[in-house]
């Protein structure tokens, strides 16, 4: 029972490590938040959040980023999302 409000601590942590990366990508590569994010954190179009999820969750895409920092940050919300997902999957039934 205690696991459910862990898994929602680490599931709204993973979404404000995402705005955090997605802000600063935009403020040091401005480039990269054209690209992949068309400039916006989130928009309701055909194909948008695929392109967004494979940068988030696929370390080859991270090699255009530059600052070690923000590799450190995409790493840690990669791991707390392969984290939520074997618990839901693997852990808890």
């Amino acid at each position: 029972m205690i696991d459910v409000p862990i898994i929602m601590i680490l599931g709204f942590t993973s979404v404000l490590l995402q705005f955090v990366i997605f802000k600063m990508i935009k403020k040091h590569n401005k480039e990269i938040t054209d690209e992949i994010f068309e400039g916006v954190f989130f928009k309701m179009k055909k194909g948008y959040m695929k392109k967004v999820m494979l940068f988030y969750y696929n370390p080859m895409n991270w090699f255009k980023i530059k600052q070690g920092y923000l590799k450190l940050l995409l790493l840690m919300n990669l791991s707390i999302v392969i984290y939520v997902i074997s618990f839901i999957f693997f852990i808890a039934p």
